[in-house]
């Protein structure tokens, strides 16, 4: 199988039509402003997609305790990242932290009532989002869709790797 490479010619260009990095963020800003449009429609106006995702999971995850720390590896972010998501999120009552038993330093994650309503509207969203995103596209094509983006995002992460590697080995000099 012959493998896709772009080299650095003098003077080439990728069409917008054919540039990947361009058309997956085209994709999220199309798919975002949809998304927020369809929120406002639905009564849900200060809630981010990454709010949601963190109601979900925290859902999703009802029958165990859930700490910043799981959220910071189920999400790929930073301590300083989680956190700077989770304080307008209990300031806007939709999570909250509570001590746990057996460990005093440790505080869960819990949804509140008002987090839970939200989480339903919005995964109505999301499963009207998901619907049109899957329209007229056949069980093959998804296959294949998902198979590419996996390999994408392997690609990406070995990259991310790389240069963190390459950072800490620069930070040695």
């Amino acid at each position: 199988m012959k493998k896709s490479v772009i080299s650095r010619r003098e003077g080439a260009v990728m069409s917008r039509e054919t540039h990947v990095g361009f058309t997956i963020h085209q994709m999220d800003n199309l798919v975002n402003r949809t998304r927020v449009a369809l929120g406002l429609k639905n009564g849900v106006d200060e809630m981010t997609t990454m709010n949601g995702w963190i109601i979900a999971y925290l859902c999703r995850n009802a029958d165990r305790d859930i700490f910043q720390r799981d959220l910071e590896r189920e999400l790929s972010l930073a301590k300083s990242t989680i956190t700077c998501i989770l304080k307008p999120m209990e300031q806007k009552g939709y999570i909250e932290r509570v001590s746990v038993a057996y460990d005093a330093r440790l505080k869960k994650l819990v949804v509140t009532e008002k987090g839970r309503e939200m989480h339903h509207i919005c995964y109505d969203n999301m499963l009207r989002m998901e619907q049109t995103l899957r329209n007229g596209l056949t069980e093959e094509e998804l296959q294949a869709f998902f198979t590419i983006m996996g390999k994408m995002k392997s690609n990406v992460e070995q990259l991310s790797q790389q240069i963190k590697k390459e950072e800490r080995k620069d930070d040695t000099k």
